[in-house]
């Protein structure tokens, strides 16, 4: 497998985005933290991920469950977007609203993560099931009037805050996961990663790309080449059939 990564802060101050891959058992995992109110947990993940891995041998709810118990303020927080991949299999984990996505080498793709917002009606119940609030700030949906995100990693100081993550396994003959933090996803649609990334195109080209195009949030891309190593990986060059106005895009 190839793993390649790339992150930018954008336009913001600091980069609160972390990336992280490794081996594991003849495959990979990758992740993607996007921090909030700083950079500390979603750092500590990422230093501590492959240990966790190791340590849970994979189980993914037991991994996120070390994930949320790592020592930190109680005022940070971070999504998490983990994907174990191995041949024709991929395990996601996920809380948050980082995403992953499956593409195909003829640019099929298939989402694999579900957004957890305070503005969702299912996520709001979740919310007040747990003895949480949700408050319209400004025209939009807040846990507790502070936080966008209805589960999360860490934010201890905020009642009702999901900790379950959504996890599945998947079999499946695509030749890519992708994973985005969402300064990438609310300016690409998923149609137009996938017909970016069958190109063969690098991360480093969809974060230049989302910050051409209006974004302005910290932007973080790793994809995951499932094919075997013999095949060409993907690259950070655009393809020499590349026109920028052949996929649709998601104005900021």
């Amino acid at each position: 497998m190839n793993v390649l990564t790339a992150t930018s802060c954008g336009y913001r101050i600091s980069n609160e985005d972390r990336a992280v891959w490794g081996e594991w058992k003849g495959g990979a995992y990758a992740a993607v933290f996007d921090g909030h109110s700083g950079d500390e947990l979603s750092r500590k993940c990422a230093e501590r991920l492959g240990d966790i891995i190791r340590k849970c041998d994979g189980n993914m709810e037991k991994v996120f469950h070390e994930l949320d118990n790592i020592e930190c303020s109680d005022f940070v927080g971070t999504t998490a977007t983990v994907v174990i991949c191995g041949r024709g299999e991929v395990t996601v984990g996920h809380i948050g609203d980082s995403s992953a996505i499956l593409v195909s080498e003829s640019g099929r793709y298939r989402r694999l993560t579900r957004a957890h917002l305070a503005s969702d009606e299912v996520e709001r119940i979740g919310v007040m099931s747990r003895g949480g609030t949700v408050d319209k700030v400004r025209g939009v949906h807040r846990v507790g009037g502070c936080l966008m995100l209805s589960r999360s990693l860490g934010d201890r100081y905020l009642s009702g805050v999901g900790k379950t993550p959504d996890v599945a396994t998947h079999y499946t003959d695509y030749r890519y996961c992708v994973l985005m933090s969402d300064g990438v996803t609310d300016v690409f649609t998923d149609a137009a990663i996938a017909n970016v990334v069958r190109r063969g195109a690098g991360p480093a080209l969809l974060v230049s790309m989302a910050l051409d195009d209006g974004g302005r949030d910290n932007c973080t891309v790793i994809i995951v080449d499932m094919a075997p190593s013999s095949d060409s990986p993907p690259s950070d060059f655009p393809p020499s059939d590349f026109p920028p106005s052949d996929f649709p895009i998601n104005s900021v």
